[in-house]
This record gives C-alpha cells, structure tokens and sequence, in this order.
C-alpha cells in the first residue's frame, strides 16, 4: 500500500501527511503541490545517485532555477510540448553540481580580478575536462547562465500525448493551452516540467490539488514584480538570473519575549538600574527579511577611490601594519589534504546549493561538499576562475530602545528604513572548507597576546592585567567604533589586507595561486547574494559577515586606518620626524572594527575628532558616532566614591582595581566589568535559549561568568540564582547548543571550553579572572 507520507514542494519543503480535502493539501503552509515518497522508492536518492554519478541531467543544477515572466511562456510552452531527447538534452547541458560552475576552457576564459597581487595573470585551462571534475566541483558562472531547457532543439517527431489530471488541465485551459503529458520513453510524466521546482524521483509521486498550479505561477509573477522593483532601486548591484524558490521571505518584523522568571523575581527585588531606564521601552527585535535588507541598502553605492593626496601616508601606514604582522616563521601552504581538517559547526546552514539537495545541515551535506571543495581547490591551483557559491540572506537581531522623542511604540521598519542588528551572509559549507584552509591556520598564529589582533583572547585568566600593562604607559585613549564597517569598506582596502596575510605563508605569493586568493576577494566583496525566494543580487563594495576571513580583514583594515590617520597629522606637524615619532609612540589593539589607540604625551593634542576627520576623508568610513570616545583614564579604582566606566571600553569591557581579600594591604588585581543594565536587559529580552526554569538558570550562570565584576550585578545575580533554585527543575550538567555561544564568546581562548554549567562563589570567579589556567582549580 502505498506511503501517506509527503513532500511540500512549493513553500515549506517540509515532510508532511497531507490533508485529503479532497485533494491533498500541506499542514504546514496550505500549499496543493506536494510528492508522495514511497518507502521503497524515496526521491532523495535520486539525489544522491546522480551527483556519484556525474549525471548530466537536470537535477539538482541550474537548470532547475526559477526565472521571471519572461520565462512564465517559456514553462507554459514547456508544459504543451514533449521533453528534449537525450541526444538533445547532452548537447544543451553544461555539466555542473549544486549551483554548477563552467569548465575547461570557459572557466579559463576569465583572469583574476586580484590585480594587486603583482603576479601573472591567471592561466588559461587547456585540455579536455572530465566528467568527473565537471561534476564535483561547484559554483555558477555570473556571465553564462545555462537556461532552463532549450525546448528550441527539439526537432524530433512528438509522440501523441496522453491526457493530464484534470485539475492541471482545468488551469491550462484558461490559460488557453493544451498540457502534453509525455515524457520520452512513452510514459506518463511531467517532461521538463520537473526542472522548475524540487522535482527528483519518479514524475508520476507528484500531485497538483486545484489551486496547487495556481500557487505556482503567482508565486513566479510575485518574484518576477519583486524583482523589477529591486533591480530599480538597488542600482549599484548586479542581478542574476533567479534561482530556484526555496521558501518565503519572512517578513513579518517579531521580538523576543521578556523572560518571565526575571520579570517575576523584578518585581520581587527591584533591579538597580540608573536612573530614567524605563525596560518597557526596550524590545529585542529578531532578525527578518526586511531589515535585512535595509542592511543591503547600505552596499547600493559605487566603489569609492581613495584620493591621491593620502596615498603616500596610506602606503606607510600599510608597510607598517605588514611589519607589526609578519609572524616570526611562515606557515605552510595549505594543501587540497588541508580541507578534511577544516574545523566547523555541523548543525549550521549548508548553504542553498546543498539545502535544495535535502543536505540542509554541514554535517548532512559534508561528505558532497569536501567532495567538491578539493575539485574546486585544484581548478583553482590550475589558474581557472571558479565563482564562489551564492551566499544566504540571512542576520542576527539586536535590543533597540524604541519610541523616538521619547514616545512608547515599536519601530515602523519600512518607514524608518531601520537596518539595525547584523547582517550575515551564510556561506556554502564547501566554500566554507576552502576558505578555512587557508584561514583557520592564520587565526591560531595570532591567538598570543602580543599581537594587536585580539583574536580569541580573553579578558580571564591573566588577560585583563596583560591588556592593562601593555597600555599603561600612555597619556590619552581613543576608543573608536565605525558606523556600518561592512558596508563601508571598498574592494581595494581588502586586497592590501589580503596582501599581507598572503604573505604569512611560504611560497604564498607564487602566482599559481593567485586564482585561489581571487576567490577568497571575491567570497567578501564581490559576492552573490540569494534571497530565500530565489532572487539573486550580486554587490560589489563591502565585506561580507559570515565569511571566515572577515575578522582578520577587517581588522587589519582598522589598523590601516588609524595609522593612516596618525601619519598624516604627524606629518602636518614636524614633518618626516614625526612620522617615526609617532609610530613608536602609539599603541594600536583590534577587533574587526572595534579599536582602542594608545598615544603618548607628545600627541594629546591629536583628538578623536582631528583623527575621525582624517578616515571619513579618506577612506569615507565614518568613526564620529556616539559609541566612539576619547579618555585619558585606562581603568577605574575601587576606591569609594570613584565613579564607574570612565575608563577605556575595549571589546565590550571596562577595567577596574579590585581589592583581592579583606585586608587593607590584600593585593589589587584587575577585573573586567560591565554596566548593570547591559547583563540586566540580557537576561530580560533573552537571545539564547528558551524560557523553561533551567533556561533561566544557565543563562544566570553564564553572565555571572561575564559580568561578576561589577559588584551591583555580582550581587543582585547572586540573589536570581538564588530565587531560581526555588523551582522545581534539573540542573543542566552541559551548556546546550543554542547557549554555548553565550558562554564561550566571553570566556575562552581559540579552542578551549568554558567551565560546566554550575554556580561560583565571587572568590572562584576572582580566581577564573587572573589564575593561569594550569593553577585553575
């Protein structure tokens, strides 16, 4: 007897069993086009079969992907005539894998965009490609778009059609069409029908309900509007040809529910904040399509050149950051053996060129995509251009206090064109393992401290005091914090960056790779984006969040900054000579865009204004907002009446003294802390986790691990925990998947854990802040 269980093609992709009302319809999303999955006969391993197989039919590649209303007559001219035959469709077919990519000599055809390199350009492909390398390797070419099927070639004489369900014929009589309902070997099928969707398997599982086709074609006007609207506004960007729909734009704007144990235990002990914070006025708002796409307004401009007045300033401020860069002993190169050790979360996103395939998970899709990574990796050691996947529209959300002037009421996003929180462009996983390889070695050389990246480090044991010392010797600090980096930064500020890491490998400026540090350049900058509905829009300015090599370029661009900024003021005041005085005399330490400068007496005349003024003329980056500020404090004392956070802010921290016991001459140490309300609203509008009693708990824990150097929230913490541990709940022994972040992020060092989930004493806590680890207890 045939399997109830089902597959929703056209919305959810989910696994159902479907209503019968008459006609099948999904649970989940109402949608009348659904595949019935037979046990014996499931339809991923069609999937499977023909990417071992090196198939060069249309599963799973561009032929599928959606277009707009121009290709509508194109389907429906589909759906009234016979498939191609095979002779036809291997004449038309470029043999590719999720997403494809052009090879042999079309894949030569392009040189690397990465002109800076000062190498040769790319080499030509010579020689047949085989099947193999074609099928393995993968990624879309931006300028040849394989069309979805040349019904054009089909000269053979037709084989008289059999009649379609009654429910597609219906549709297509109003359209004024016949559906031929073929497919080559004489059988019942849907001919080239497939390609359009999530279609594998055999054509007779799938079952359109009455409105099922309907749903389809206004899904595909719906795309085709939406895209004419983008391509008017979104001038600066490059559109491609649409890619198959993989699910709805979510675009309803949602926030995060207050936790109610905190809400509760509020009410019960009064919070210390500061005075006029008022938490109804905050909202957590979770990530959406619309404000992610507000964050791409941001990249709709042209690629902006640095004037030439700052070039000779630039060049030294770029020669000095290579120096202050260049490990002691070269890595390696890596190797195509490299790949399999990439470290990475398997429980991501794989990408959409694997999600279509039902690989929506790394883990799921690893296997395919290593497969893939190593073909690609020796195209590109070959001096072929290989485009890298589509990256994922996606974002994280972030706690807004809402209502301006003062007035109660949450954002109006269209209006307000409001692009707060972050914007994340999801990587493939096989470009994740290509771009690891080379990224994950640079990352550990330089997790030590003494480089100005602060990479991994953190501000436990020991860290705190090592940061403290290093900057002790200067007079003034300027904490600089940029306005919307990503979208900031220009093409040719990330190749000098790329430059200098490059460099960090033996034999790493051998033109033989310059195709493989073009498709890193290309993974940033120039990458395609693909929203969820499945139109593509590829920008040209702008790093890309999301891309492992993001952290390390855009710090060594902040550092390009600053020192830029530095040279020519020093150079307007005494000339040569103060250029190398100020070199010598300044501290710089980063983090993507997040930057503390050090300067010593001879330069407090030099303001963060003087110097933002410098970058926004330069560079068009813009360091004058609200988070930036200058001080002449490192760190606070706990003296009494001293008054809090008036020192340097470096990555999310303020340093204090702390008397470490109760006598007047106990030793004084440095600690990390905090304001109250920053771990306070974090608690109340949670990010991590859910909202049962255990939840709570471990969310305590872990900003207890963060924020027990303020006293106010050491305090007040200490009394929650104790609330909670009222409840009736079992305590968590391991940090679950979705809080980890929260505790690692905060805690550790590349590749170290945080402590299990269980409470401190403020004394053990004190402990964690300055012991070495080999002393921690």
């Amino acid at each position: 007897m045939p399997s109830l269980l089902k597959s929703c093609l056209c919305n959810c992709s989910a696994e159902i069993t479907p209503m019968m009302v008459p006609h099948p319809l999904c649970p989940e999303c109402q949608s009348e086009f659904v595949e019935k999955i037979e046990e014996d006969n499931d339809p991923r391993s069609f999937v499977e079969a023909g990417h071992e197989q090196g198939d060069d039919d249309d599963d799973g590649q561009e032929g599928q992907e959606t277009v707009g209303l121009e290709d509508l007559l194109r389907v429906i001219h589909l759906l009234s005539s016979a498939p191609m035959t095979v002779n036809q469709r291997q004449q038309q077919a470029q043999v590719q894998s999720p997403g494809g990519y052009p090879t042999g000599t079309e894949a030569g055809a392009a040189t690397s965009p990465f002109s800076l390199f000062n190498s040769q350009a790319a080499r030509s492909a010579s020689g047949n490609t085989t099947t193999n390398v074609a099928r393995a390797a993968a990624t879309d070419s931006h300028d040849e778009d394989v069309e979805m099927l040349d019904v054009e070639q089909d000269t053979e004489p037709r084989q008289q059609p059999q009649g379609p369900p009654t429910s597609i014929s219906s549709l297509l009589e109003r359209i004024g069409l016949e559906l031929r309902f073929m497919n080559e070997g004489g059988q019942p099928g849907l001919g080239g029908f497939g390609g359009l969707f999530n279609m594998v398997g055999n054509p007779g599982d799938y079952v359109f309900g009455q409105g099922g086709l309907d749903d389809v074609i206004t899904q595909m006007m719906e795309m085709q509007r939406t895209r004419a609207e983008l391509q008017s506004e979104f001038v600066h960007f490059t559109f491609h040809k649409n890619k198959r729909f993989y699910k709805p734009m979510d675009k309803i704007i949602d926030y995060v529910e207050q936790d109610p144990h905190t809400r509760e235990f509020s009410e019960m002990c009064p919070p210390p904040l500061p005075a006029g914070v008022d938490v109804s006025h905050y909202d957590y708002v979770k990530p959406c399509s619309p404000i992610q796409m507000n964050h791409l307004r941001l990249f709709n401009r042209k690629p902006r050149p640095m004037p030439q007045r700052y070039e000779r300033a630039f060049r030294r401020a770029v020669r000095h950051v290579s120096a202050l860069m260049a490990l002691p002993e070269k890595l390696p190169m890596p190797t195509k053996l490299t790949l399999s050790t990439v470290r990475y979360d398997g429980s991501k996103f794989a990408g959409l060129d694997y999600a279509r395939l039902k690989l929506k998970s790394r883990h799921q899709a690893h296997p395919m995509a290593l497969s893939d990574a190593g073909i690609v990796w020796d195209t590109l050691l070959d001096g072929r251009i290989v485009q890298p996947h589509d990256t994922r529209l996606g974002g994280k959300g972030k706690l807004i206090e809402r209502g301006a002037g003062g007035q109660a009421g949450r954002v109006d996003v269209d209006k307000d064109n409001i692009s707060m929180g972050r914007l994340i462009l999801m990587l493939s996983h096989r470009d994740l393992l290509i771009l690891g390889a080379l990224e994950q070695p640079l990352t550990a050389a330089y997790l030590d401290e003494r480089w100005p990246i602060h990479i991994g480090q953190s501000w436990y044991h020991g860290g705190s005091e090592k940061f403290v010392n290093k900057m002790t010797r200067h007079a003034v600090y300027h904490c600089f914090d940029a306005k919307k980096f990503d979208a900031a930064i220009d093409g040719w500020l990330v190749k000098e960056a790329l430059l200098i890491l490059r460099e960090q490998f033996v034999g790493g400026m051998d033109p033989k790779y310059d195709t493989l540090w073009s498709f890193v350049y290309e993974s940033l900058v120039e990458v395609v984006i693909c929203r969820d509905d499945g139109i593509r829009m590829q920008k040209h300015v702008g790093t890309t969040s999301g891309n492992c090599f993001n952290t390390l370029v855009q710090s060594i661009i902040t550092m390009f900054l600053g020192y830029t900024a530095l040279i020519v003021k020093a150079e307007e005041r005494r000339g040569a000579i103060g250029i190398d005085m100020i070199l010598m005399e300044c501290e710089i330490d980063v983090l993507g865009d997040d930057m503390v400068m050090a300067l010593e007496m001879n330069w407090v005349y030099l303001t963060k204004e003087t110097l933002a003024a410098v970058v926004l003329d330069c560079f068009n980056i813009d360091w004058s907002g609200k988070k930036s500020f200058s001080t002449r404090q490192l760190m606070d004392d706990s003296l009494p009446g001293t008054i809090p956070f008036q020192g340097v802010q470096f990555l999310g921290a303020y340093f204090r003294h702390q008397r470490w016991g109760d006598g007047p001459y106990a030793p004084k140490i440095v600690v990390p802390y905090r304001p109250f309300k920053e771990t306070y609203l974090s608690l109340m509008f949670p990010k991590y986790g859910e909202y049962a009693p255990e939840h709570s708990w471990l969310r305590a824990i872990g900003l207890y691990l963060n924020a027990a150097g303020n006293p106010e929230t050491q305090l007040w913490l200490e009394k929650y925990l104790d609330y909670l541990e009222t409840l009736d709940f079992e305590r968590p022994t391991l940090w679950p998947k979705s809080m980890e972040k929260m505790v690692t992020r905060d805690y550790w060092n590349m590749g170290r854990l945080p402590p299990l989930p269980c409470r401190i004493t403020i004394e053990q806590w004190y402990r964690i802040t300055v012991l070495a680890r080999e002393n921690e207890e």
